[in-house]
């Protein structure tokens, strides 16, 4: 176990046991220590000053580093496993602390001993895998891993029918088959009949088919009728059925209902032997599509045809491999021991058929999951040699291109799966992230408003990956609609993010305060926010909104004291040595201010030279909050507030090549931020904030009219228009 010399409090017991908890969960930090505590960060950073003679930010880090020293010298955890079960995120972030704190390379661990004077770590024989947290899970379920991650969620890319309440005729649900064995193992085979059969009728482009994902939440809920299901998934029909595996012989019971009047129009029983089941699953699903009599083109029959495997067994290997990934998010205790089930029955199936296309694209998944990321896009590419149609590579692709951080390539990625699995709403959910982080508002407004359409309100029968992504896309919403100007509209849906995010009350305030500000509500953002702890509100957000006040001598008061409390912690926060710089500035205090904006100017420099893609569309920097919490932001402020126009005009310039400017926040930054004062008038700014206002309003125009057809507006009155903004 971790050596805790400290462990004779009960306040360092509490510490570490909260610590330990939450060791997965890459945001977990002082703030959330806190929040556990029941008490400030001030306070508790003097206590465990008091107590333990380090910081907070130290205590964390080193309890982190202790644990995955733990788990190296084992010998059964590679490099990235380990970086990834303490939290780190980042391999390369977990080298660089792993070797400042113990003086030598990770990957030295298992062949080094400890003296008794160094950290003392032993290893336990009774350790057991760290849970993924539900943070970090929710997070991988929206394609969002801390720190590197591209923020992908919530989109549906479409305007079918169904939304107009009016599903394609040929629409179809196949449903969760029953086991009708009292043999526990028969489950593997009988999940995989549904899946492979919904696999054949996604060849037939006569057919709409519902994604896998979307069948698969109402497993077990017999009381739900067929009728409301259908309605619900918007189709006209549903395939149900059960069955069994006795010795060498299948018994499989299907039954197919049209929905519109609850009439079977096909209920047939077959029995093969279990080495002719794939040819069965073709028959299967020819038998359903002449039910509706669909048309099926010599090209989708070959595909029928063709299971993607030749070996029963195989396919046995992959379906197990797929039910123990899949269960992972369900059951996010016990999520690494599942992925490296999925794993082993992967790699079985593979030594079967080394050219099956599933089964690579499950073992890419698992690497990926596990940090493998050089593994996880070979394993892609060789998916898609056997099988360029596989949607489910082209998933793999997609989340590798998601934690890449590389959008082009993520979004083609996802139109590939889409033109293959065109209703996996998993796919449509990832794109959708991706146009509302672009900025391309009515596009995500289409695919949101649809999204939520399909989900309807919450209830207790929602499985947790339809409750995260219900999260989401309301969360989604509410952003969307302050960053067109709809403050009242957004907070509405910022209440309701809050009553399905289990009482977020950090988060509702972040957002709503950011809604406020971006709307010029200064004055009532203040009102409602200055009483609020400290711990529940965004402080680089409060100390802005007092500078757009003019209100520089609180700000300056209330920032210094903010990164007093930061910087005993050891942690630095460029965006608020910005604010801080700048208020500073502001009344009379150089000193402070000179050394504020150079570590400003050398952080953001730094992050730049490093991560250049920070500088480009289509990285999370691309909308909303993020535009100011761009390092070319930061350093054009700098610039401009030092009077420096000739550096300034120069961020200026990245700043416009990369933003289309659609959100309310670029206009209203650029009208009038308090640090571009020196450089407003120069004509190259005045014609970006044209082409600013000039951009959101065309934008708003299209949302305004979307969002009065949907009915979500529904006064007279339009959103925030940039030429109502506060003047300077």
């Amino acid at each position: 176990m971790i050596h805790r010399p400290e462990r004779n409090t009960q306040f360092s017991e509490r510490l570490y046991n909260i610590i330990e908890s939450r060791m997965t969960d890459p945001q977990f930090g002082v703030s959330e220590l806190a929040q556990a505590m029941g008490m400030s960060r001030s306070t508790l950073h003097r206590k465990v000053r008091k107590a333990l003679g380090k910081s907070v930010t130290s205590l964390i880090s080193e309890t982190r580093l202790k644990k995955a020293m733990q788990l190296l010298i084992t010998g059964d955890y590679k490099v990235s496993e380990v970086a990834w079960e303490t939290g780190f995120g980042s391999t390369t972030y977990f080298n660089k602390c792993f070797h400042d704190y113990f003086g030598y390379p990770p990957g030295e661990a298992v062949n080094r001993t400890f003296s008794e004077s160094g950290p003392e770590i032993t290893a336990d024989p009774k350790i057991t895998e760290p849970a993924v947290s539900k943070r970090l899970r929710n997070r991988i379920l929206a394609g969002s891993l801390s720190g590197i991650v591209l923020a992908i969620a919530g989109y549906l890319m479409f305007q079918s029918n169904f939304f107009s309440g009016r599903p394609p005729e040929k629409s179809i649900a196949v449903m969760p088959f029953i086991n009708d064995s009292p043999d526990s193992t028969n489950v593997y085979f009988i999940n995989g009949v549904a899946d492979a059969i919904m696999d054949r009728l996604f060849n037939i482009s006569d057919i709409k088919v519902t994604s896998r994902t979307t069948a698969e939440s109402y497993r077990g809920k017999k009381r739900i009728s067929a009728r409301k299901i259908a309605r619900k998934l918007g189709v006209n029909y549903i395939v149900e059925g059960s069955g069994q595996k006795l010795e060498d012989e299948v018994l499989i019971s299907v039954q197919m209902i049209d929905a519109r009047n609850d009439r079977h129009i096909l209920s047939r029983q077959y029995t093969r032997k279990y080495e002719d089941v794939l040819e069965l699953y073709s028959e299967i699903a020819v038998d359903v599509a002449l039910q509706i009599r669909a048309v099926i083109t010599p090209e989708e029959k070959k595909k029928l045809e063709n299971p993607g495997t030749k070996s029963v067994e195989a396919l046995r290997m992959y379906i197990q491999g797929s039910e123990f990934y899949d269960i992972k998010f369900i059951k996010p205790e016990q999520s690494v021991e599942y992925v490296r089930q999925a794993e082993m029955y992967a790699r079985k199936a593979l030594e079967l058929d080394s050219c099956y296309s599933d089964a690579l694209a499950l073992l890419g998944e698992t690497c990926l999951f596990t940090g493998r990321m050089d593994s996880a896009i070979i394993l892609a590419d060789q998916a898609l040699y056997y099988n360029p149609e596989n949607p489910k590579a082209y998933m793999l692709k997609a989340n590798i291109h998601t934690v890449r951080r590389n959008a082009p390539e993520l979004e083609k990625s996802i139109l590939n799966l889409l033109k293959y699995e065109p209703d996996n709403i998993w796919a449509k959910h990832m794109l959708g992230g991706l146009k509302y982080h672009r900025g391309e508002f009515r596009d995500a407004f289409l695919a949101l408003l649809e999204t939520r359409e399909w989900f309807g309100s919450p209830d207790p029968g929602f499985s947790h990956m339809e409750l995260v992504m219900a999260e989401t896309n309301t969360l989604r919403i509410a952003r969307c609609l302050f960053a067109q100007g709809y403050y009242e509209e957004g907070k509405r849906y910022a209440k309701e993010w809050l009553a399905m995010s289990n009482k977020e009350y950090w988060g509702y305030n972040y957002n709503v305060q950011w809604g406020g500000m971006i709307s010029g509500r200064f004055a009532e953002t203040h009102e409602w926010t200055k009483d609020l702890p400290q711990d529940l509100i965004a402080r680089d957000y409060f100390g802005m909104n007092l500078m757009f006040m003019n209100r520089y001598t609180e700000a300056a008061d209330y920032l210094l004291e903010v990164m007093s409390i930061l910087e005993k912690e050891g942690n630095s926060n460029r965006l608020m040595q910005l604010l801080t710089g700048f208020a500073c500035l502001k009344t009379g205090k150089t000193r402070e201010a000179r050394d504020y904006f150079e570590q400003c100017q050398e952080s953001s420099s730094n992050l730049l030279a490093l991560h250049p893609e920070t500088a480009l569309p289509d990285v999370s920097y691309a909308i909303t909050d993020r535009y100011w919490k761009s390092p070319l932001f930061a350093l054009a402020s700098i610039h401009a507030a030092r009077g420096e126009k000739r550096e300034a005009m120069k961020y200026m310039r990245q700043l416009r090549k990369n933003y289309l400017a659609n959100d309310l926040q670029v206009v209203m930054m650029l009208e009038i931020w308090p640090m571009f004062d020196n450089i407003r008038d120069e004509p190259e700014f005045q014609d970006y904030l044209r082409m600013a206002k000039k951009h959101f309003e065309k934008e708003h125009i299209r949302v305004d009219r979307l969002l009065r057809q949907r009915g979500i507006i529904t006064n007279n009155e339009p959103g925030q228009d940039p030429r109502s903004l506060p003047p300077v």
